[in-house]
């Protein structure tokens, strides 16, 4: 390290890079985000900020004098940054990154470790008849199949469900991943009983540590809630130790240091699957800044920086619940929580609501299943007076 209190650097500036930063401003260590705008979620704390022009001077700008770099994100430019002239300590390091920035990549390590996990079939490449590949997805996969792109996919975008015999829009969607240069996969469609996540940390010295298993729920693609731990909601502690010994091995595998997430299905007859795996901090740990002794924010900085990382605990019940954008707001306000006992509002900060897009959350917690379910009905109807405030606000037809 350069000094006693390091610098840090994120690479992004949404709202998993605000609580890194927020993170590292506890541990009065230098943070410096680069950012696409100086009003960017991260970029508006006391940070120091660099502007991400896309060029090698705001890229040796933002490097240069750090001792440790986090990733918001995945989807970074890899050789970009391995050839500037400053190289800190990235965490993780970037070879792993890049391995796992694609899904196919990860599909490729989970067969080879023979983690369960859905099948799957790689569009080969370019030269290949596409509708033929696609009449050969639906023939073997007659349940239905998932379109993905490896890259580059988040929130639903970038999957694409088909349940009958695939149409022009179908093909229209691989072809424009392959105007990105993105690979294209089939996975069988899993109609599965429970989405289930497990953040985890692994430490530069080996060490492993987890959060509770936890339950998850999407809508159109994107996380809705989480409620957690599994456990206390009808989830076997076998399933749980499961979980982790299949990310224990994937983390291995792969060389991934720091927090990450392994998604998994949960079906009737095929058990505990792996779906992706987020080399990061996620959105599903988000109950950890309010129902956890540390977060997994916390957790990442401390494990990239070799410090010591004490057990993790948390409430006995906690849920959290994405305020998910329902419509277009330019200039969205800021918007304060419920007053409700036991729970923590957090707000991003993004300046433009749009349809699906993640502005905030609310964590809540109980002592007891009665009282959590008590809770999630009051917010529950918090969430639906929310949004006709904010539309009445907004004045949205």
């Amino acid at each position: 390290m350069s000094g006693q209190e390091p610098s840090v650097g994120i690479l992004g500036s949404g709202q998993l890079a605000r609580y890194l930063a927020q993170a590292g401003l506890k541990k009065a260590a230098e943070i410096r985000v680069l950012c696409n705008f100086l009003d960017d979620p991260a970029a508006q704390l006391s940070v120091a900020k660099i502007i991400d022009r896309g060029t090698d001077e705001s890229r040796d700008l933002f490097l240069a004098g750090l001792d440790v770099v986090l990733f918001e994100n995945e989807f970074i430019r890899t050789d970009f940054y391995k050839a500037s002239k400053f190289q800190p300590r990235f965490f993780p390091d970037i070879p792993s990154l890049k391995r796992l920035s694609f899904k196919h990549q990860q599909k490729e390590m989970i067969d080879q470790l023979r983690i369960p996990t859905a099948p799957w079939r790689l569009w080969p490449s370019a030269t290949e008849d596409l509708g033929g590949w696609l009449a050969d997805c639906e023939r073997i996969f007659p349940e239905g199949f998932v379109l993905k792109w490896s890259k580059y996919g988040y929130d639903g975008y970038g999957n694409r469900v088909v349940d009958g015999r695939p149409t022009l829009a179908e093909q229209q969607f691989c072809r424009y991943a392959l105007g990105r240069e993105v690979p294209v996969f089939a996975e069988q469609r899993i109609h599965f009983d429970q989405e289930l996540s497990l953040i985890g940390c692994r430490t530069r010295s080996d060490e492993f540590f987890f959060f509770p298993l936890v339950i998850s729920h999407q809508m159109n693609g994107a996380c809705y809630w989480v409620k957690g731990p599994a456990t206390s909601f009808s989830i076997s502690s076998e399933i749980e130790s499961t979980a982790q010994t299949y990310a224990t091995q994937i983390a291995r595998e792969s060389n991934l240091y720091g927090v990450f997430a392994v998604e998994f299905f949960l079906e009737k007859e095929k058990g505990l699957l792996v779906n992706e795996i987020a080399p990061r901090v996620h959105n599903t740990g988000h109950f950890s800044l309010s129902a956890a002794n540390q977060s997994q924010f916390e957790i990442h900085l401390r494990a990239s920086l070799g410090e010591e990382i004490s057990p993790i605990t948390t409430k006995k019940y906690f849920g959290m619940v994405n305020i998910l954008g329902r419509f277009q707001i330019p200039n969205c306000p800021e918007q304060v929580g419920p007053d409700i006992l036991n729970s923590e509002f957090f707000w991003y900060g993004k300046k433009e609501m749009r349809k699906g897009r993640k502005m905030g959350h609310l964590n809540f917690w109980a002592d007891n299943r009665e009282a959590f379910d008590e809770m999630s009905e009051q917010v529950k109807k918090w969430e639906d007076s929310f949004w006709i405030n904010l539309k009445a606000e907004a004045r949205i037809d």
